[in-house]
């Protein structure tokens, strides 16, 4: 059989290079730019480790990058402790070590280089420059920031320079719970920064030490051991604040189970401005199905992050 002749088939159109992009005020008072992925040496560079980039460098979590500072009259920037990045898809973790770069011109960008996706933990090395060679234009970069004229303009961190690093809170259904009417779920914490959250094993709610806003997610997944009948239910979360639990608004999530498929998963996330004192908590219904669901303990989730 004749090969086809490659003059004679459709060429994948090439993608754009990056546009010009404008700064984003952000609302601490920062300025952040949106990343973009820069164009590869030829299409068939665009590949699978490609992609997971472009998924990686939006959701990142930047801290301590607001406190960069810029000294206009030796062209230096300064870097203090404690920057870090951290990726939600991994829970990977770079810290860039204080340092002062020099010669930092007008136009100049800062990059990280030689970055793993998902990101991993380790020191990084910050790089000065605009990496406009077609060979150093990789997605192994993560874009910081850029000097123009006498200002630095940086990616906005997610908390404010003075706070510490995030604080986190995780745990997990330690064992499958049989789902009743309005049953608050008893999580076993597998992680808690103690200075910001109390988890009461008696309780099952999990109580805020710090004002500030909080990024809140939960997941149920319910199950009939031996179906001979479709089922229903759902979950919420409940807030606490001196008053006595109340439904926190858009946080309700539904299952369907069938004989065929008996099992199914609901989750939310919401982002909430809590005080100290708050408290949290998962509840979860059967809602009157023929058989009784249970919460599984391999699909049952809680988590809060401290993001401002």
């Amino acid at each position: 059989m004749t090969a086809p002749n490659p003059n004679s088939l459709p060429q994948a159109e090439m993608p754009p290079d990056p546009p010009e992009m404008d700064p984003i005020a952000a609302a601490e008072g920062a300025t952040l730019y949106m990343d973009w992925p820069a164009a590869m040496s030829d299409w068939s560079d665009y590949n699978d480790w490609m992609a997971l980039a472009q998924y990686e460098q939006p959701l990142l979590i930047f801290s301590g990058f607001n406190a960069w500072t810029l000294n206009s009259s030796t062209d230096q920037v300064t870097i203090p402790n404690d920057c870090t990045i951290i990726s939600p898809l991994s829970g990977g973790r770079i810290v860039i070590e204080a340092t002062t770069l020099s010669g930092v011109d007008s136009g100049d960008k800062l990059y990280l280089q030689n970055v793993e996706f998902p990101l991993s933990s380790g020191t990084k090395t910050v790089t000065v420059g605009s990496l406009s060679n077609t060979s150093s234009r990789r997605p192994d970069c993560i874009f910081l920031g850029v000097r123009v004229s006498n200002t630095l303009y940086m990616r906005a961190s997610s908390v404010p320079a003075a706070e510490p690093a995030l604080k986190s809170f995780d745990a997990r259904l330690a064992s499958n719970q049989s789902l009743g009417k309005s049953t608050v779920i008893n999580f076993t914490p597998t992680l808690t920064d103690s200075d910001a959250y109390t988890y009461s094993t008696s309780n099952d709610d999990l109580e805020i030490l710090e004002d500030g806003r909080y990024q809140v997610s939960f997941s149920v997944t319910g199950d009939i051991s031996s179906p001979t009948a479709a089922g229903q239910f759902s979950a919420h979360l409940e807030l606490d604040s001196g008053s006595g639990f109340s439904n926190v608004d858009g946080s309700q999530v539904f299952g369907y189970l069938s004989t065929a498929f008996p099992y199914a998963t609901g989750s939310s996330t919401r982002v909430l401005s809590l005080s100290s004192g708050d408290k949290l908590r998962v509840v979860g219904t059967d809602a009157g199905s023929v058989q009784s669901i249970r919460a599984r303990s391999d699909g049952t989730t809680f988590a809060v992050i401290r993001v401002g």
